[in-house]
């Protein structure tokens, strides 16, 4: 999408230039990703995520006018849905972001060019992901936490925490076995605007900490 690449094209002149730190979110073309590599084999000081739901869907799913796969940006063509993966895979993208967007049933029941884009994730994602590429062997289970929790951490220039040390942390136990349907009830948010309504995932987040609450 040309609208994206020559933007980010931009901004990397800006940035080789200024030398400038920044974070680049919402990857979704192939070409972007090519622009990002070339830029890392520079040296140029950047970091870049992409949104979890352009790794697993792309714009063939559009035929179904399904209102939330609306989203910002498009979802792309399958090539470059398996570029944004092999982006991951050889650093030229850093991080899984969720992008949760939550939404009344009303602002999202109305005609797919008229919907505001976006769609909720927040308990959806890593069950989705996993199944996708963990249950696959593409990716191991280090791989993917790494892409949505550490490496994020990493961006914003802090670091995990180890257990060992006795520090406060963030933990989440998650079941790779367990099924759950995503429904009404299942959900712990008040807003359903996902694809995935109605369909059942193998592994589940059964339950987390907070570190602000110890």
């Amino acid at each position: 999408m040309i609208a994206e690449t020559t933007a980010l094209a931009a901004l990397l002149e800006v940035v080789e230039t200024l030398q400038t730190p920044i974070h680049i979110m919402r990857v979704s073309t192939a070409r972007s990703v090519a622009l990002l590599e070339a830029a890392k084999a520079r040296g140029l000081p950047i970091t870049a995520s992409v949104s979890w739901m352009h790794l697993l869907w792309n714009s063939e799913h559009l035929r179904s006018y399904d209102v939330n796969l609306r989203l910002d940006p498009p979802l792309g063509n399958p090539s470059d849905r398996e570029a944004l993966i092999c982006g991951l895979e050889t650093g030229a993208i850093d991080a899984i972001a969720v992008d949760h967007h939550a939404y009344t049933y009303e602002e999202k029941t109305i005609p797919f060019a008229e919907a505001p884009p976006g769609a909720i994730g927040l308990e959806i994602a890593f069950s989705a992901l996993w199944s996708a590429f963990v249950d696959t062997q593409r990716w191991s289970a280090p791989d993917l936490w790494a892409r949505l929790s550490t490496q994020p951490l990493q961006i914003l220039g802090m670091e995990p925490v180890a257990i060992a040390t006795g520090q406060p942390a963030d933990l989440t136990l998650f079941d790779p076995q367990g099924e759950w349907t995503v429904n009404v009830q299942s959900l712990k948010s008040l807003s359903i605007n996902t694809p995935y309504l109605g369909t059942t995932l193998t592994g589940r987040v059964v339950k987390t900490w907070s570190s602000a609450l110890f």
